[in-house]
């Protein structure tokens, strides 16, 4: 992330969204009533410069969530200045009961390099596009 505006950033806008069910929307708002996705079971974390960030949550809905990624902790503030870039990694999780057979990242600010993780169980079957991978 690099700040080009002329105040320091001090938070950074994440989402999470699940959807069991792509394009049967009835059919996964019903599951996420029943199932909804919890701060808990996310285990959300995140760093910035070897810091641990604190996070805010915004929206907390049944199968979505939005958060806050702050820049600081319980030792202090570290915003990030005009001019200055750093690299700020979060990692969450999400169980195949709810998470779907999809992947999405929506990139709304300019960037120059992003780069996703995903880590699967060994002994889990996911399809995609047609394959199976184990």
């Amino acid at each position: 992330m690099r700040n080009t505006g002329v105040e320091p950033v001090t938070r950074y806008l994440i989402r999470i969204s699940v959807d069991r069910y792509p394009g049967e929307p009835e059919r996964s708002n019903a599951h996420y009533r029943q199932h909804p996705l919890t701060w808990n079971e996310l285990a959300l974390s995140a760093t910035c410069r070897g810091e641990a960030m604190r996070w805010e949550a915004k929206h907390d809905r049944d199968a979505f969530k939005e958060v806050w990624l702050l820049f600081e902790n319980g030792q202090g503030r570290f915003p990030l200045y005009p001019g200055e870039s750093v690299w700020i990694e979060y990692a969450y999780l999400v169980g195949d009961e709810k998470w779907g057979r999809w992947f999405q990242r929506a990139v709304r600010l300019p960037t120059e390099h992003l780069e996703v993780q995903l880590v699967y169980p060994p002994c889990s079957t996911r399809s995609f596009g047609g394959r199976r991978r184990r």
